[in-house]
């Protein structure tokens, strides 16, 4: 048992991650710059001589730029007034960079003697002409109405996540993300975008290369090359009414040109509970608990030299100091390792990923082990045909510690950890555990109950694009997603002591089978003439949705080792289950 005279403070949440990365290809070297020494005398003579710069800001029309930001090696010495002028007192050698928004930066070294200088500043059309993936589509920033985020591979590379929706939190605007589970497998964020705008599911639409996917955390990060959120109802309107709230489209990485190279990712970390309370050790909680009696009129609790056992710890297992927090939280390991090949010519282009992931809990028994593959590959069958193949399997078995009544997950542990008195024994001196009505927290870790969650996805899409004319492409498309998860939960009976135990116990499984089959047809007109340019599609989506859930259930096992369905108490045994089909088909003109 744990015993302790007084109640540590626990430090705010401690994590550490080593990450680190490599790619095997052809690479470039540049020569090492040669670095010039200069006398520290004379550098601070020249760093003294300073002299006033006058300029002027104007931009390609030869208009003044009000308020543009100047800055010398890096340090904000001024903005332009009215008429774009600027003046500051730097020393000759100094990097000017003057910056204003829609515009792109322009740096002037100053230099002895020249006092005046005229600065043009040239129009930032490079985030304009930035390509986003819309509706079945692309279009450039500039062409954009409706209101669409997006984020590229970059900004998720620095973020050694275990799943993808938690890595989004504060990187897209109008984006929300809220973590609503800690627990290794189901710490996936809920993702609201525009905030709530019903009284049922906000969960956004999600696409992965175009095929519905109802999760981020069916894809390895490593995997992602952008990723697009459309927020408003004309920008998502093409979806009907599975975009009510946003739609999120996913693009996966794919080959590129060139001989393979072989790209290798991956990083280690820890995990530690966060902002756990100060508890009261025993003495000052018996003492405050007999305050609380006395002035709601009634008798004390604990006697003086009760409290002073708690004190002395003299008497251990009949007056305990129990840390139930240091008994049950420890530090969690995870490492994610990521390994791609990319490669292809004029004619095939392909990239193959493999990942794998492992993740231990903070809690005993809990955890999670991630195995997902990826192929995409992309073909030119002619001059008019192209083809393309995405295949993705993911395998994600995560498993749960649970308590022995509202068994199911780990929140009644994490409650009963935050409320159970430190008078509680942890175990008597010959192993029986000490009890609140409940039960004992560290009874239910120790017996190794789990709620175990095996879950298998597959997807694969195979699509033809032919150019008809120049202007004028016909696509078609065909993907299959078969996912499955398998429940199962064993509930084991405990004897915490002779006057108290837990019900019999019992073991519940469940069998859900999802299969979506989709084909898209889409014609697409591009043409563009002069400084003008005209887009219009023809699309037609048809979709079979089958969802298949069984559960079957008994109780009275004769021990904990015996765990088939069959060792069940016959006469207890409750079964369900049923299928759901849907089947849509939609038209859309663009």
């Amino acid at each position: 048992m744990k015993v302790s005279q007084n109640r540590r403070k626990h430090p705010p949440f401690v994590s550490g991650r080593l990450a680190f990365s490599f790619a095997l290809g052809l690479m470039a070297f540049a020569p090492s710059p040669v670095l010039a020494n200069v006398d520290a005398n004379t550098s601070m003579s020249v760093q003294q001589q300073k002299q006033s710069i006058n300029g002027v800001v104007k931009d390609a029309n030869g208009d003044p730029v009000i308020g543009a930001s100047v800055l010398a090696n890096g340090t904000p010495v001024g903005v332009t007034d009215m008429d774009g002028r600027f003046s500051v007192s730097v020393a000759p050698g100094t990097e000017l960079k003057i910056s204003y928004v829609g515009f792109a930066t322009q740096s002037v070294m100053v230099r002895s003697g020249v006092t005046n200088y005229n600065i043009t500043l040239k129009d930032e059309n490079s985030a304009l002409s930035e390509v986003v993936v819309v509706g079945y589509g692309t279009q450039k920033k500039a062409n954009l109405s409706g209101s669409v985020a997006q984020l590229d591979s970059k900004a998720l590379e620095n973020r050694p996540i275990s799943n993808v929706s938690s890595g989004l939190q504060g990187l897209l605007p109008g984006i929300t993300v809220t973590g609503a589970d800690g627990a290794p497998g189901l710490d996936n964020g809920t993702i609201l975008v525009r905030g709530v705008g019903t009284l049922n599911s906000a969960t956004p639409y999600i696409l992965i290369d175009g095929v519905e996917a109802g999760t981020l955390n069916s894809l390895d990060p490593e995997d992602i090359a952008s990723i697009s959120v459309l927020k408003d109802a004309s920008s998502a309107a093409i979806y009907g009414s599975k975009a009510s709230n946003g739609v999120i489209l996913v693009t996966t990485k794919r080959g590129q040109n060139g001989a393979p190279k072989v790209s290798y990712s991956g990083y280690f970390g820890i995990q530690n509970a966060t902002a756990l309370m100060e508890r009261m050790n025993s003495a000052d909680a018996a003492y405050y608990y007999n305050k609380a009696l006395e002035r709601s009129g009634k008798a004390a609790r604990f006697s003086d030299e009760a409290i002073q056992k708690f004190r002395d710890g003299s008497d251990p297992y009949n007056y305990p100091n129990t840390d139930w927090y240091d008994l049950a939280f420890k530090t969690a390991w995870q490492n994610r390792h990521s390994v791609n090949v990319t490669g292809g010519n004029e004619y095939v282009k392909y990239l193959a990923s493999a990942g794998y992931l492992k993740q231990s809990s903070i809690l005993p028994n809990a955890g999670r082990e991630q195995f997902n593959g990826r192929a995409n590959l992309d073909m030119v069958l002619s001059k008019r045909i192209t083809a393309h193949l995405n295949l993705a399997y993911i395998q994600n078995n995560y498993r749960d510690a649970s308590s022995a009544y509202a068994g199911g997950s780990s929140d009644q542990i994490i409650r009963q950890l935050n409320i159970i008195a430190p008078w509680i024994v942890y175990k008597y001196e010959d192993g029986t555990y000490g009890t609140v009505s409940d039960g004992n927290p560290m009874a239910w870790l120790e017996s190794g109950m789990t709620v175990n969650r095996n879950n298998r996805n597959f997807t694969g899409m195979l699509g033809i694009d032919y150019q008809i004319f120049n202007d004028l492409k016909l696509t078609l498309q065909g993907a299959y997603v078969d996912a499955s998860q398998r429940y199962s939960y064993f509930q084991k009976f405990i004897q915490y002591n002779p006057n108290k135990a837990t019900d019999p116990n019992k073991l519940e499984i469940a069998h859900y089978d999802w299969h979506r089959t989709t084909f898209d047809a889409f014609l697409n007109y591009d043409k563009s003439f002069a400084k003008h340019n005209f887009k219009a599609m023809l699309g037609w989506h048809t979709e079979r949705y089958k969802y298949l859930p069984d559960w079957m259930y008994r109780k009275n096992f004769p021990n904990n080792e015996l765990t088939d369905m069959n060792a069940g108490d016959a006469s207890t045994q409750k079964n369900a289950g049923y299928t759901r089909e849907l089947t849509m088909v939609s038209y859309s003109v663009v």
